[in-house]
């Protein structure tokens, strides 16, 4: 597995993101940092 660093404030920014929509509930994801905005990042991951 090739690790690379994430910033912070993404990091961050993804934990705002879950807590603010739910999307984190029983949701395991693996950071990488992109261009795609992280809200559209995170409601491309959604089940429900």
């Amino acid at each position: 597995m090739i690790r690379a660093e994430v910033p912070r404030a993404d990091v961050a920014a993804v934990l705002a993101e879950v807590l603010d929509t739910g999307a984190g509930i029983g949701a395991q994801w693996n950071l990488v940092s992109g261009v795609t905005p992280v809200a559209e990042a995170v409601a491309g991951t959604s089940s429900r």
